[in-house]
Protein backbone atom coordinates (compact mmCIF):
# COMPACT_ATOMS: atom_id res chain seq x y z
CA UNK A 1 0.00 0.00 0.00
CA UNK A 2 2.74 2.25 0.81
CA UNK A 3 4.37 1.41 -2.34
CA UNK A 4 1.69 1.97 -4.03
CA UNK A 5 0.35 5.56 -2.72
CA UNK A 6 4.18 6.94 -3.66
CA UNK A 7 3.67 5.70 -7.01
CA UNK A 8 0.37 8.48 -7.14
CA UNK A 9 2.08 10.91 -5.66
CA UNK A 10 5.14 11.11 -8.19
CA UNK A 11 2.58 11.22 -10.79
CA UNK A 12 0.38 13.22 -9.53
CA UNK A 13 3.67 15.99 -9.19
CA UNK A 14 4.77 15.28 -12.74
CA UNK A 15 1.25 16.12 -13.91
CA UNK A 16 0.95 19.56 -11.93
CA UNK A 17 4.43 20.76 -13.12
CA UNK A 18 2.86 19.58 -16.69
CA UNK A 19 0.10 21.97 -16.04
CA UNK A 20 2.04 24.71 -14.76
CA UNK A 21 4.10 24.46 -17.81
CA UNK A 22 1.01 24.78 -20.26
CA UNK A 23 -0.57 27.28 -17.87
CA UNK A 24 2.87 29.18 -18.76
CA UNK A 25 2.90 29.08 -22.05
CA UNK A 26 -1.12 30.38 -22.29
CA UNK A 27 -0.07 33.66 -20.01
CA UNK A 28 2.63 33.96 -22.60
CA UNK A 29 0.28 33.73 -25.76
CA UNK A 30 -2.18 36.04 -23.72
CA UNK A 31 0.57 38.78 -23.52
CA UNK A 32 1.75 38.84 -26.93
CA UNK A 33 -2.31 38.43 -28.18
CA UNK A 34 -2.75 41.74 -25.86
CA UNK A 35 -0.15 43.73 -27.69
CA UNK A 36 -1.24 42.19 -31.57
CA UNK A 37 -2.19 44.96 -33.59
CA UNK A 38 -0.68 47.47 -31.59
CA UNK A 39 1.91 49.93 -33.10
CA UNK A 40 5.70 50.48 -31.32
CA UNK A 41 4.02 53.58 -30.46
CA UNK A 42 0.88 52.68 -28.85
CA UNK A 43 2.97 49.97 -26.97
CA UNK A 44 5.48 51.98 -25.65
CA UNK A 45 2.61 54.91 -24.50
CA UNK A 46 1.22 52.41 -22.69
CA UNK A 47 4.09 52.20 -20.32
CA UNK A 48 5.11 55.75 -20.43
CA UNK A 49 3.94 58.19 -17.10
CA UNK A 50 3.95 61.78 -19.17
CA UNK A 51 5.16 64.41 -16.59
CA UNK A 52 5.95 67.78 -17.32
CA UNK A 53 9.34 67.46 -18.42
CA UNK A 54 10.35 63.69 -18.56
CA UNK A 55 8.44 60.67 -20.25
CA UNK A 56 9.05 58.17 -17.35
CA UNK A 57 8.87 54.52 -18.91
CA UNK A 58 7.19 52.71 -16.38
CA UNK A 59 7.81 48.67 -17.78
CA UNK A 60 10.83 46.56 -17.32
CA UNK A 61 13.72 48.79 -15.70
CA UNK A 62 17.28 47.21 -16.10
CA UNK A 63 19.79 47.56 -13.08
CA UNK A 64 21.37 50.90 -15.05
CA UNK A 65 17.74 52.37 -15.35
CA UNK A 66 17.11 51.91 -18.88
CA UNK A 67 13.93 50.62 -19.21
CA UNK A 68 13.31 47.56 -21.77
CA UNK A 69 10.42 46.87 -24.53
CA UNK A 70 10.40 43.76 -26.77
CA UNK A 71 8.58 43.00 -30.39
CA UNK A 72 9.84 45.92 -32.15
CA UNK A 73 13.73 45.07 -33.10
CA UNK A 74 15.06 47.65 -30.42
CA UNK A 75 14.94 46.46 -26.68
CA UNK A 76 15.76 49.70 -25.14
CA UNK A 77 12.77 52.09 -24.57
CA UNK A 78 14.62 54.93 -25.28
CA UNK A 79 16.08 54.17 -28.16
CA UNK A 80 12.60 52.65 -29.40
CA UNK A 81 11.42 56.32 -28.84
CA UNK A 82 13.84 58.26 -30.82
CA UNK A 83 13.53 56.04 -33.58
CA UNK A 84 9.51 56.88 -33.37
CA UNK A 85 9.74 60.13 -33.41
CA UNK A 86 12.80 61.62 -34.56
CA UNK A 87 13.66 58.94 -37.07
CA UNK A 88 16.62 56.49 -37.75
CA UNK A 89 19.93 56.91 -35.04
CA UNK A 90 22.78 57.64 -37.16
CA UNK A 91 25.29 54.49 -37.43
CA UNK A 92 28.18 54.66 -34.59
CA UNK A 93 26.03 57.35 -32.40
CA UNK A 94 24.49 56.87 -28.56
CA UNK A 95 22.01 58.25 -27.09
CA UNK A 96 22.70 60.98 -24.62
CA UNK A 97 19.37 61.77 -22.10
CA UNK A 98 20.08 65.82 -21.95
CA UNK A 99 17.86 65.25 -18.68
CA UNK A 100 20.26 62.49 -17.00
CA UNK A 101 16.77 60.71 -16.05
CA UNK A 102 18.23 56.93 -17.99
CA UNK A 103 14.22 55.67 -17.77
CA UNK A 104 13.12 58.72 -19.75
CA UNK A 105 11.69 58.19 -23.04
CA UNK A 106 10.20 61.62 -24.28
CA UNK A 107 12.31 62.77 -27.49
CA UNK A 108 12.99 66.09 -26.71
CA UNK A 109 15.46 64.67 -24.17
CA UNK A 110 17.22 62.06 -26.37
CA UNK A 111 20.14 63.89 -28.55
CA UNK A 112 22.27 61.35 -31.15
CA UNK A 113 26.05 62.09 -29.99
CA UNK A 114 29.31 60.50 -30.63
CA UNK A 115 30.05 58.15 -28.04
CA UNK A 116 33.05 60.33 -26.60
CA UNK A 117 30.69 63.36 -26.25
CA UNK A 118 28.10 61.03 -24.44
CA UNK A 119 30.91 60.40 -22.31
CA UNK A 120 32.18 63.73 -21.62
CA UNK A 121 29.08 65.20 -20.82
CA UNK A 122 28.19 62.19 -18.20
CA UNK A 123 29.55 62.36 -14.43
CA UNK A 124 31.98 59.15 -14.96
CA UNK A 125 35.60 59.27 -14.46
CA UNK A 126 36.41 60.57 -18.00
CA UNK A 127 33.94 63.50 -17.66
CA UNK A 128 36.06 64.59 -14.81
CA UNK A 129 39.41 64.21 -15.62
CA UNK A 130 38.63 66.11 -18.89
CA UNK A 131 37.20 69.16 -17.03
CA UNK A 132 40.52 69.68 -15.24
CA UNK A 133 42.54 72.58 -15.98
CA UNK A 134 45.33 71.80 -13.68
CA UNK A 135 47.19 69.11 -12.45
CA UNK A 136 47.12 67.85 -8.81
CA UNK A 137 50.35 70.03 -8.10
CA UNK A 138 48.82 73.53 -9.41
CA UNK A 139 50.25 73.39 -13.67
CA UNK A 140 48.11 74.84 -16.31
CA UNK A 141 46.88 71.96 -18.77
CA UNK A 142 48.38 73.88 -21.64
CA UNK A 143 49.31 72.61 -25.15
CA UNK A 144 53.13 72.93 -23.91
CA UNK A 145 52.44 71.78 -20.84
CA UNK A 146 50.75 68.96 -21.57
CA UNK A 147 51.82 65.08 -22.82
CA UNK A 148 49.31 63.19 -23.99
CA UNK A 149 49.71 59.32 -24.00
CA UNK A 150 47.27 57.73 -26.60
CA UNK A 151 46.89 53.92 -25.74
CA UNK A 152 45.53 51.32 -27.73
CA UNK A 153 41.87 51.46 -27.43
CA UNK A 154 41.57 54.68 -28.61
CA UNK A 155 41.76 57.35 -25.40
CA UNK A 156 44.50 58.91 -23.79
CA UNK A 157 46.22 59.51 -20.35
CA UNK A 158 47.42 63.03 -19.88
CA UNK A 159 49.78 64.08 -17.97
CA UNK A 160 51.71 67.21 -16.70
CA UNK A 161 55.49 67.79 -18.04
CA UNK A 162 56.47 70.19 -15.42
CA UNK A 163 55.82 67.25 -12.80
CA UNK A 164 57.30 64.78 -15.02
CA UNK A 165 60.30 67.08 -15.38
CA UNK A 166 60.45 66.98 -11.47
CA UNK A 167 60.88 63.34 -11.20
Amino acid sequence: MNECCRELRIKLAEAESRIKALEKRANRARVWNRYKGMTPEQRLLGKVIKTEGCWVFTGFVDRQGYGHITGFGEKRAHRLSYVIYKGVIPEGFHLDHLCRNRACVNPAHLEAVSPRTNMLRGTGKPALNHQKTHCKNGHEFTPENTWLYWRKNGYYNRFCRACWKLK
